[in-house]
């Protein structure tokens, strides 16, 4: 699973724009009630 998880982070900033760290700190901005609420806006 770490090999995976690190794919999904070192793919994150071509995918999406943002570093990983740049999503945490915009992440903590908002108000989810459920995980996958956080997984999909990402």
């Amino acid at each position: 699973m770490e090999k995976a998880l690190q794919t999904i982070i070192d793919n994150k900033p071509a995918k999406k724009g943002k570093l990983l760290n740049q999503w945490k700190v915009l992440l903590k901005t908002k108000s989810f009630t459920k995980h996958s609420e956080e997984v999909d806006f990402s």
